[in-house]
């Protein structure tokens, strides 16, 4: 309407005069937010290495018509394309792996492949070892505190090691260069096994500690984080362990954070509440 004073403001923007949001349109508008999220950070984990592929391998086709590139220069190329190959992937396996889960909590699914004897101490030697030697460059100092005579378990081998495995990447990406990383396994209260990991760290203030357990929740923006990843580590994790009966907790004392699984010494039964663990 001429002459009264509003500059072309759209009826998204202006709305209904004098009505705020109705909790339907703002609980639509949260997961709009958060679906744009997710999609952003698919986009970027995704297509970021296969970019990065495409262009190696484009390189090296024209080198086979020029035969410009040196050996070592060919070299860096291919050891650029398995990096990101293997990032790739590790981040498909992830969003695989969350959907199963996600899908045998809402059919009432347990875990397969149960079998007995499963030693919690070999499995975090097998993990700390492998990341140990892949995160070398970091120095970090680990302190492994393994429990003597600690009983067997009875569960899942795949999903404890994936567990573990999940559990002490995450530590090693975020914990500082030069830090200590303590890795400690006891007995717990009620016939439970006990799995503690402690570090340093610079991501995460009390106020966020609750959603380390969301997926795909990331401690810092997309364009200022520095480390990769889905954000899938520490759900995948809970997850795992609630399928076989046990659970993991986190706590922030000042810097040090500390991640508690805790698992049942014979196969347990999922709980059933919450899939978010929160």
């Amino acid at each position: 309407m001429a002459g009264d004073g509003r500059q072309g403001t759209s009826p998204s923007q202006a709305g209904l005069p004098g009505r705020a949001p109705s909790a339907g349109q703002i609980a639509a508008m949260a997961i709009m937010q958060a679906n744009n999220h997710v999609a952003s950070l698919l986009s970027h984990e995704l297509n970021t290495p296969l970019s990065v592929v495409m262009a190696a391998v484009e390189t090296l086709a024209d080198d086979l018509k020029d035969d410009c590139l040196g050996p070592e220069s060919r070299e860096d190329l291919f050891g650029l394309i398995q990096q990101n190959v293997e990032r790739l992937r590790n981040n498909v396996r992830r969003l695989i792996l969350f959907m199963q889960l996600e899908w045998e909590f809402q059919q009432g699914f347990g875990p397969p492949h149960v079998s007995e004897g499963i030693d919690l101490n070999d499995t975090v030697r097998l993990a700390q070892g492998l990341l140990g030697e892949v995160h070398r460059d970091k120095g970090l100092v680990v302190e492994l505190l393994l429990a003597d005579d600690l009983p067997l378990l009875t569960c899942s081998p795949d999903r404890l090691e994936t567990c573990i495995h999940e559990l002490l990447s995450n530590a090693y990406r975020f914990c500082p260069a030069q830090a200590e990383l303590v890795i400690e396994t006891a007995m717990r209260a009620g016939d439970r096994v006990g799995l503690r990991l402690s570090h340093p760290q610079r991501q995460i203030d009390s106020r966020k500690l609750e959603l380390v357990y969301l997926p795909f929740w990331q401690s810092e923006a997309l364009n200022t984080r520095h480390t990769d990843g889905l954000g899938l580590g520490i759900p995948i994790t809970k997850r795992l362990l609630r399928s076989m009966g046990g659970d993991l907790t986190v706590q922030l004392d000042g810097d040090l954070l500390t991640f508690r699984l805790e698992m049942p010494l014979q196969r347990g039964e999922a709980p059933c509440s919450s899939s978010t663990g929160s």
